[in-house]
């Protein structure tokens, strides 16, 4: 059955920008001060398809706040995934050949993003906010390949194995905006909605090792090859919608 996509972002942005204006004035209790401290935690998903199936990651921040409206937030992003793949084949014509192969990947992430931020005049305890500052992300993969191959014909016995591992990373460095809305369900709790957009640098690397043996009357792969590629780039993306708490303290 397909995923639904569901424009889950822009329908809270509505929701809440509607909500604060038709609010009125009223002010609420919030902990929007000098000095004050909070620790946040944010789940992340794609600007165009949040799926709460589907995240990018999730955040945990610190915040410190050297006036009424303007604060200073350090973000950690840490994320990973191992996946394993087992495939047998078993082929017959005049001989039989069975062909087996095992795949793993290992993905890790890491991010961290400094944001200064500017609060606007709070409404009925919503506080929209804008922020701007520097990110660094790391890329780290990881896949190693085994083959094995054993045919039996006319001609006698043949086998190949083949070994590959690859690692890919990519390092991406820029400038990060941010945008969103805070409002406080208690004085020193608050449901966080924001989004943020990307650009910088990128440097990308990929080295691939390769190692083969083989018996009978077959050679078809080298006995070994290393291979290195490395690719610079400017990118602007990784818009995503962020969905959090925070406490204050």
């Amino acid at each position: 059955m397909k995923t639904r996509r569901v424009m889950f972002p822009f329908i809270c942005l509505l929701f809440i920008f509607t909500t604060s204006v038709a609010a009125g004035e009223k002010k609420k209790q919030n902990s929007l001060q000098k000095g004050a401290w909070a620790m946040l935690f944010e789940i992340s998903g794609s600007l165009m398809d949040f799926r709460v199936t589907d995240y990018l990651g999730s955040t945990f921040s610190g915040k410190y706040h050297f006036s009424d409206n303007r604060a200073l937030r350090f973000g950690v992003e840490i994320d990973g995934s191992m996946v394993e793949i087992d495939r047998d084949i078993n082929t017959v014509y005049e001989g039989t050949s069975t062909h087996a192969e095992y795949v793993e990947y290992y993905v890790h992430r890491f991010r961290s993003v400094f944001h200064y931020l500017w609060y606007l005049p709070q409404e009925s305890g919503f506080s929209a906010f804008l922020g701007f500052g520097p990110f660094f992300d790391l890329d780290f993969m990881k896949k190693n390949f085994n083959r094995e191959t054993e045919s039996t014909g006319p001609s006698g016995e043949t086998g190949t194995t083949v070994e590959s591992n690859y690692r890919d990373n990519n390092y991406y460095a820029g400038l990060s905006g941010a945008i969103g809305v805070e409002y406080f369900i208690g004085k020193s709790f608050s449901a966080i909605l924001e989004y943020q957009s990307n650009a910088g640098y990128t440097y990308y690397v990929r080295k691939n090792d390769m190692n083969s043996s083989s018996h009978g009357d077959v050679n078809v792969y080298p006995k070994s090859q290393s291979d290195k590629r490395t690719s610079r780039s400017f990118r602007y993306g990784g818009s995503h919608v962020k969905i959090g708490i925070s406490v204050y303290f």
